[in-house]
């Protein structure tokens, strides 16, 4: 009331003298009392948020819910102090108001402090702390519209800013939560200080669910759920009586109760008590009932012709039986009278259905279901019969089935769609009517199910049903390759009686899943189980016992080989099979994590267990007994190769292999195995018989990624095979000395032994000195990236190779190698790539020092080739030196080899001469080239006018140019341009008075060299007077048309091409083929005898474009009055000169078609020929001449005889033709090939060229 009254005195002062109006100051009173109210509201919030702020950050206050305002926008906190207060803050959207911008923001130093407008508020220099000990508590009020703020609880008053702005709380300006819920965002005022706050929730535990019955002795799980818990809860289950109770935490938010009841039925409680550490406790009681029910025997078989079936039980529970929906219609109760029966029975109706069927009754007690009881019924068959389903298709079986039936075949066949058929041949076929699923029933007598059928339809049978009795004898193959076979039936006594042997009799069944227990059984005969389930990619176990009535088997071999989903071998599998010799691949593939105890122990005689473990990539411990009896084993190889997760090989597990000579690749691919036990190999090739060659131990550590040290093989008494025996060990960086046995001359190749060791740095002098017979050394140390060089003498003992390829490739840090290391290996023959990017070898190759004429030479690997008597000549050495550019000796090594030389001592040198040819001077020039260090050439020749443009076209560059335009000199024409005379370019038909330039480049390893020459044609001689008469431009009239039927005129430019022999004519008939822009003249030739002329058809004229050949041909109309075309080297279009009316009549002459008849030529004019076909273009012919459009365009050639009218003299002068895009000159002895264009008749087609 204070605030308004001081408010009401100012505003009475500012009336005094005014006209009275009581409304007027009613409404300016209410205003101004309003606005009080508001900013009251206004400090009173603000208040109210800067404490509730403070203890969100101190954590005595928490968020228990946000919620959106339904009316107004904005946010509703809900709050809830540790006491248990609740209380709220409003956030409205909508304008801030103008209370102070109060607010927190984290410093360095992990404190809260407060803040006023954004800045840090401070008093004596220190900020102000939210929480803690001396945390400080912002006050607020307005005086004289003036804000205030009090930092030491109300003593001291600070001024803040004006209180002029519309009332409103602004404090928080926005707030969200997580997706989760768990934690809260509060934005400040400032828009930029976001307090992330964790959601409150209530101290407590949840049951999921509870179990209304616990069978007597069971344990049931309850889990549970945790809301405000932290690291100090704690959950205790206690329980009474005879029940017992354990509480099992799984982090912060839940876990579980684990109940058991006691061996009687009872009822149980189990208390359960959830604590917070501290002071807060909470108590719940669970209740149980434990009941008891036994059944003597879970499953029954219901006979197949239906019957009753019944289940003797025990049980002081009520239940209720319920029986699946789709079992009903064939399987149900029989009640009996007794209130309580202790017996329950069952009817079952007979199994029709062709398949075994089985139901699962459910006991049910308080919802629980107590016990579950299996009904199974096989069909009711013929017991004699075989039964298969089959599912046949269009697509891929073109609805036919064959059945693997083999052997002695004497059977009747039910194809299952209504037809029954006797047969006696091996694989019966059948073709169904439509595609589907049949029964095929097989009765009579069959010996053997097999013969490996190839085709599709060997996949359509996919169950057995029942095997019947057949007189089965062989099942080897029987399903070999069937991609379809799902399930198999147990066979009935006696079905399998006579059966010997099952190889491959799954082979590759990729959907198979399971096998009957006891599926073999009958086979007491068998001899090998060889790939008995090869390839079944989809069986889930091997069933315990499976072999124990087959003590014959001898072979095992890949017996579960890429059984890949089996995971287990049951202990004991093969316990009874003491006639074993073969266990080569037996678990090939598998799925396996580890082996049992004693699963080969009676394997006494088996001599052969390669790669019984191969590829078992999820394989980590094998026992260290696990060969222990496999002493006559001659074969080890591939044991554990690929076993990528093997991670250790115990000490003595190779001990008993004395016998064995081959251990290739034993663990190669084992990427997880770290060093072996030394003397892993010591016994070795102890059993072996002397003069025996060794033991192979090729790739025995290859790619086993993770081992730094290998157990020695000195103790094996001789060695046969090393090769790629340490290939990609990359963690591998040297060996001991003395690692090899002393016999190791039986060994013929190094090949890839060090091959991608990258950390491979030194080896020791005498590694090789007892590998006397090697011959292979091929890419020993590829991929070797930190070698640096090897010792002297390293190879000394090496004498026989015949090939290094890439013995060194790729070896970066190889620096250089003792000179004489090949010394003793005179006969290599293949260096392929031997030295290839060996960019850090600084030292000379290696070389041998040899004496000739009394004198020492060196002889580098490149050079041997020179000294046939001392070394064999090398046959192969593609990039030996590539990427070798530090190597001292680089600049010598040929090209040919990977280096840069060429043979050659210096740049080529180019002498140029020409000569005019005697009688064509003035159309040829011979030009002679002669040079010396060649390697390559080309060279360009052209008027000096066109290679100049060429030139220019490329600043000069005369590389750039002979790159371009070029033309390159052949083997021959290079051996002959640096012998003595030189080599001849001779080019007969060139312009007359006209200047040539020749451009030549030569080429080697040390540069290019060019030179140029120039030459000039003579003026051509005056001919003869009569045959000067015929040059000049001329006027030609034909006699008509082929289309209008008119005289055509137009004008032709004769001009000399040879004295008293021919000219070259322009510009004629009705086509630009001729004309100056084209420039494809045609010749008319001279007969200096009589002074007469001639035009023959039968050359081409030259290309246009790259796709068609330019002719002049001969024209006629054949029989049916068509334009035609014929083709013959005859001249058949003459001409002679009237002198009297300084005119030549050019007249067309006649010839005998194919047919015999007479025709007579009409004309003549240009066409295009490609593919065997003559083309007229519509695009090439000149304006006025091409009559009509589209598909009826025809072209109106002209139709002789010709008349040539001369033009006057100062007409006569022939116009200049353009250049063409420029090609060099070939010489007069480099033909064309011309186009294979038949004799005879042809046709035009009409057309466009681009």
């Amino acid at each position: 009331m204070k605030k308004m009254f001081a408010l009401a005195a100012v505003l009475c002062l500012a009336l005094a003298g005014c006209e009275y109006d009581d409304a007027e100051v009613k409404d300016r009173l209410d205003d101004l009392e309003g606005r009080v109210d508001a900013l009251e509201k206004t400090v009173n919030s603000l208040n109210i948020n800067v404490g509730n702020l403070q203890s969100l950050i101190d954590g005595k206050l928490f968020i228990t819910a946000v919620t959106e305002n339904p009316e107004g926008g904005g946010y509703t906190l809900s709050l809830v102090t540790s006491d248990g207060e609740a209380s709220q803050i409003v956030i409205k959207d909508g304008e801030a108001g103008a209370a102070p911008a109060i607010g927190v923001k984290l410093d360095s130093d992990g404190k809260y402090y407060w803040t006023l407008d954004g800045e840090f508020i401070t008093e004596g220099g220190k900020k102000m702390p939210v929480t803690g000990d001396d945390g400080v508590t912002p006050v607020f009020k307005i005086e004289n519209d003036t804000w205030y703020v009090s930092y030491d609880k109300e003593a001291t008053w600070k001024e803040c800013g004006p209180a002029t702005g519309a009332a409103g709380d602004s404090f928080f300006s926005d707030v969200s939560t997580s997706e989760d819920g768990r934690w809260v965002y509060l934005t400040l005022a400032d828009g930029e200080t976001v307090l992330t706050l964790e959601m409150y929730k209530e101290f407590g535990i949840a049951f999921e669910s509870l179990p209304e019955l616990i069978m007597a002795g069971a344990t049931a799980e309850i889990p549970f759920v945790l809301t405000g818990a932290d690291e100090k809860s704690v959950v205790e289950a206690i329980a009474k009586g005879d029940w017992e109770a354990e509480a099992v935490m799984d982090g912060t938010e839940g876990g579980k109760i684990v109940v058991t009841a006691p061996a009687e039925s009872s009822t149980g409680r189990v208390i359960v008590l959830l604590s917070d550490g501290e002071s807060k406790t909470i108590m719940k009681t669970l209740t149980f009932v434990s009941g008891v029910m036994n059944v003597t025997t879970q499953s029954q078989e219901a006979a197949a012709v239906g019957g009753t079936v019944s289940f003797e039980l025990e049980t002081d529970l009520d239940y209720e039986v319920v029986i699946p929906d789709d079992a009903k219609e064939w399987l149900s109760r029989v009640e009996t009278r007794a209130l309580r029966q202790e017996t329950l029975t069952f009817s079952a109706k007979a199994n029709e259905t062709m398949e075994e069927r089985q139901a699962k009754i459910e006991l049910i007690s308080s919802g629980v279901v107590v016990e579950t009881l299996l009904v199974y019924q096989k069909a009711n068959l013929d017991p004699t019969a075989f039964v298969v389903k089959v599912n046949v298709t269009e697509s891929s079986m073109k609805n036919t089935l064959i059945l693997p039936l083999t052997g002695t075949v004497d059977a009747t066949v039910d194809w299952g769609d209504g037809k029954t058929e006797t047969v006696t041949a091996v694989n019966p076929q059948h073709v169904y009517e439509q595609e589907g699923e049949y029964y095929v029933t097989v009765t009579g007598s069959v010996t053997a199910l097999g013969n490996r059928l190839t085709k599709t339809s060997q996949s359509a049978i996919v169950r057995v049903i029942q095997w019947g009795q057949l007189g089965l004898e062989s099942l080897e193959e029987a399903f070999y390759n069937n991609k379809g076979l799902t399930q198999v039936a147990l066979p009935d006594a006696g079905a399998f009686a006579k059966v010997t042997t099952v190889e491959n009799m799954f082979y590759n069944c990729t959907l198979l899943t399971a096998v009957p227990v006891g599926l073999i059984d009958q086979c007491t005969e068998l001899t090998s189980a060889a790939s008995l389930f090869s390839g079944c990619s989809s069986l889930t176990s091997i069933p315990e016992g499976f072999f124990d009535k087959c003590p014959k088997i001898a072979s095992l071999a890949s017996a579960f080989k890429g059984c890949k989903k089996v995971t287990e071998i049951p202990a004991g599998l093969f316990d009874n099979l003491t006639e074993v010799t073969d266990l080569s691949s037996v678990f090939y593939g598998t799925g396996i994590t580890a082996v049992p105890e004693g699963i080969f122990d009676v394997q006494t005689k088996a001599t052969s267990v390669s790669s019984v473990f191969y590829g078992c990539s999820a394989l980590r411990t094998v026992p260290s007994d696990l060969f222990v009896s496999q002493t006559e084993v001659t074969n080890a190889a591939m044991i554990f190769k690929t076993c990528a997760a093997l991670e250790s090989i115990p000490a003595g597990l190779l001990d008993p292999f004395t016998k064995s000579t081959n251990f290739s690749g034993l663990f190669s691919g084992c990427e997880s195995l770290g060093n072996l036990p030394q003397g892993l190999f010591d016994k070795l090739g102890s059993g072996l018989e002397a003069g025996s060659k060794g033991v192979n131990v090729s790739s025995v550590f290859e790619n086993c990624v993770k081992m730094t040290e290998f157990p020695t093989m000195a103790n094996i008494p001789a060695i046969s095979n090393v090769a790629s025996l340490w290939r990609g060990c990359t963690a591998m960086t040297t060996l001991p000395t003395g690692y090899f046995p002393k016999n190791c001359s039986s060994c013929t190749a190094l090949g890839n032994m060090f091959n991608g060791c990258t950390s491979l740095t030194t080896l020791p002098a005498d590694l090789f000195e007892s590998f006397t017979g090697i011959s292979n050394l091929s890419a020993t140390f590829q991929g070797c990236t930190s070698l640096e060089t090897l010792p002297e003498g390293f190879f000394a003992s090496i004498t026989k190779p015949t090939t290094i390829a890439n013995i060194f490739n790729g070896c970066t840090s190889l620096r250089s190698l003792p000179v004489g290391l090949f010394d003793g290996m005179t006969s290599i023959k293949t260096m392929d790539s031997a030295f290839k990017g060996c960019s850090a070898f600084t030292g000379e190759s290696p070389y041998t020092i040899v004496e000739v004429d009394e004198e020492p030479v060196k002889v580098h690997l490149y050079e041997r080739e020179d000294y046939a008597d001392l070394f064999t000549k090398p046959t192969s050495f593609k990039t030996v030196f590539t990427g070798c550019e530090q190597m001292a000796d680089y600049a010598m090594i040929p090209t040919a080899w990977g280096g840069v030389s060429d043979g050659t001592k210096a740049k080529p040198t180019i002498a140029l001469s020409y000569a005019l040819p005697e009688n064509m001077e003035y159309h040829g020039i011979n030009f002679t080239v002669k040079g010396t260090e060649f390697k390559s050439g080309k060279y360009i020749v052209g008027t000096t006018e066109l290679v100049q443009s060429v030139l220019d076209e490329f600043d000069g560059d005369m590389e750039k140019a002979t790159n371009k335009y070029g033309i390159g000199f052949t083997a021959t024409q290079l051996e002959t341009l640096m012998s003595d005379a030189g080599l001849m370019l001779e080019f007969h038909d060139l312009e007359p008075q006209t200047e040539y330039m020749l451009l030549v480049r030569g080429q080697n390893v040390h540069g290019l060299t060019f030179e140029t020459l120039t030459a000039t044609t003579a003026v051509r001689p005056q001919g003869s007077a009569d045959y000067e008469r015929y040059i000049g431009t001329w006027t030609v009239t034909t006699t008509s048309s082929e289309v209008t039927g008119q005289p055509q005129t137009y004008t032709i430019r004769i001009e000399p091409y040879r004295n008293d022999k021919s000219y070259k004519v322009y510009d004629w008939g009705v086509t630009t083929l001729g004309s100056k822009e084209e420039d494809f003249p045609f010749i008319l030739s001279y007969n200096e005898a009589d002074g007469s002329v001639g035009i023959n058809s039968y050359e081409d004229l030259g290309m246009y474009g790259f796709t068609y050949y330019i002719y002049l041909r001969y024209r006629f109309l054949n029989e049916q009055s068509q334009p035609s075309i014929w083709v013959s080297e005859d001249t058949l279009v003459s001409g002679a000169y009237d002198a009297a009316s300084n005119e030549i009549t050019i007249t067309c002459g006649t010839f005998n078609d194919n047919s015999g008849i007479t025709q007579k030529i009409t004309g003549l004019d240009y066409v295009l020929y490609t593919g065997g076909k003559y083309y007229e273009a519509q695009n090439l012919i000149r304006p006025g001449y091409l009559i009509g459009e589209g598909d009826n365009a025809k072209v109106d050639y002209g139709v002789g005889p010709y008349k040539l009218t001369k033009a006057p003299a100062a007409a006569a002068v022939p116009a200049k033709r353009p250049a063409k895009k420029f090609e060099s000159l070939r010489p007069a002895s480099e033909t064309k090939q011309a186009a294979a264009v038949p004799l005879g008749v042809g046709r035009l087609s009409m057309m466009s060229v681009h």
